[in-house]
């Protein structure tokens, strides 16, 4: 799909959906560079990126929504991560959201620890920067939180594209002729691989709409097949 043309000329354009042999390289580079690290500062990016782009893979959240996720909130779910039924974490969301216009309104995102079918683990991630944040006396405010108040997007945007390029770099998953920076984005393309995964594993219509019309529910675990 070129794109869509709306008044004045403005091109808008579909952004390009990673597959899921991509989300397991993410987390393949990502483990490597974590474990390689030297420093704290290093991992913390790393643990960023993990539940950026691992977690944020599982939850269906756009990147506008995923700057809106609460530490204190999301830390407390953790608990749950020892669940017998069936182990998990929560987003928890405050603020407007496409879905949510309702000032000061919170939901929560459930996420299964280790996913079915494709065994990624979101709940190794989130455990992880959860326990940097704290180490450095940090209860409040966002989960992602780096020089901005409030964060945006835009601040975790280099590190985003630096792992989807390094992966172009060194495998064959990810055409050499694609511009990364051009069909792809921090704000969209998860979301729309979450779809396409979906899709592809023929999940019934019926369960994709709360994918595709942006509802929350309590109730929902985001499990991939």
């Amino acid at each position: 799909m070129k794109g869509l043309e709306r008044r004045h000329g403005q091109i808008v354009k579909q952004y390009w959906a990673p597959p899921i042999s991509v989300i397991h390289a993410v987390d393949a580079v990502l483990e490597t560079r974590w474990k390689e690290a030297k420093c704290g500062r290093t991992r913390k990016k790393c643990d960023e990126m993990g539940t950026w782009m691992i977690c944020g893979f599982c939850s269906d959240l756009c990147g506008e929504e995923m700057i809106l996720i609460e530490l204190a909130g999301t830390a407390n779910s953790l608990q749950f991560l020892e669940d017998e039924d069936v182990p998990h974490f929560c987003f928890v969301v405050s603020g407007r959201t496409k879905s949510n216009r309702s000032s000061g309104a919170k939901f929560e995102l459930p996420i299964a620890r280790v996913t079915r079918g494709t065994s990624l683990q979101p709940g190794k991630w989130i455990l992880r920067l959860v326990k940097y944040i704290r180490s450095k006396r940090r209860t409040t405010g966002r989960l992602f939180q780096r020089n901005l108040d409030p964060p945006l997007p835009f601040e975790f945007q280099d590190d985003f594209f630096s792992v989807l390029e390094f992966i172009q770099a060194t495998t064959d998953l990810i055409p050499a002729e694609k511009d990364l920076r051009e069909e792809a984005g921090i704000l969209r393309s998860l979301r729309q691989a979450l779809t396409d995964h979906h899709r592809n594993m023929q999940v019934p219509r019926h369960h994709l709409r709360p994918l595709t019309a942006g509802t929350r529910s309590k109730k929902v675990t985001r499990l991939i097949m």
